[in-house]
């Protein structure tokens, strides 16, 4: 199924309860989420799921959880109230499964989404650590990015959002945001070379390579 087995959201038979959360309350949370954000908001998730796929696979996990006397809430909207809510259930999960990249992201994505810098900071390590597993799992670097802006770090951000337009195959939006995290990020880091590996990667124009040779990025090629 894809990215779309994200719209879990939690599931804890121990205590019988799960929410699903459709394409309209993705979609909701990230935009509400950069509604302030000094970043241009890369593609919500309708814009890269069949959303009658979606919707089939939201009546599949309702089934397969009422079969097994699991109560189903299937989340339309986004509220703060619901993402606190959630956030127990979902603790538990990841202690239950720590090496399952999908609970660590749904941990993730309730974390930032809450108005607390320090939930914010540790819904960002889970997201790191699931990104450990699972490097191309373009949802969670979208989270990263959300989190990042939302501590005011516009080089991370940035380079989080090039990561998750590298991972969807849009190159050029990658290089964009590569090109743009590079200004912010220290010179020689980690962070900063894997900006520069990513427009390297991403189809740079002739122009991208003398800026990038100039500066010592890359060697010059003698013809």
């Amino acid at each position: 199924d894809g990215g779309a087995t994200v719209v879990a959201g939690w599931v804890d038979q121990n205590i019988g309860r799960c929410e699903l959360r459709t394409l309209d309350y993705l979609n909701a949370q990230h935009h509400q989420r950069l509604g302030r954000s000094a970043l241009k908001a890369p593609p919500g998730p309708a814009d890269r799921l069949d959303r009658k796929h979606y919707d089939q696979l939201i009546d599949r996990m309702r089934a397969f959880f009422v079969e097994r006397d699991v109560a189903v809430t299937v989340l339309e909207r986004p509220e703060q109230p619901t993402m606190i809510k959630a956030e127990a259930p979902q603790r538990r999960s990841v202690e239950l499964k720590p090496d399952a990249p999908l609970l660590r992201i749904n941990l993730g994505q309730t974390l930032i989404a809450q108005d607390d810098h320090a939930k914010v900071k540790e819904g960002i390590e889970e997201l790191r650590r699931a990104l450990r597993n699972e490097e191309d799992n373009a949802v969670a670097w979208r989270l990263l990015a959300e989190g990042y802006d939302t501590l005011g770090e516009d080089g991370m951000a940035r380079l989080a959002t090039a990561e998750y337009n590298f991972y969807v195959g849009d190159l050029p939006m990658a290089k964009v945001f590569a090109m743009r995290a590079r200004e912010k990020l220290e010179r020689g880091t980690p962070q900063w070379r894997r900006a520069t590996d990513i427009v390297l990667a991403a189809e740079p124009t002739r122009d991208d390579l003398k800026e990038l040779a100039r500066e010592g990025s890359i060697t010059r090629r003698e013809n």
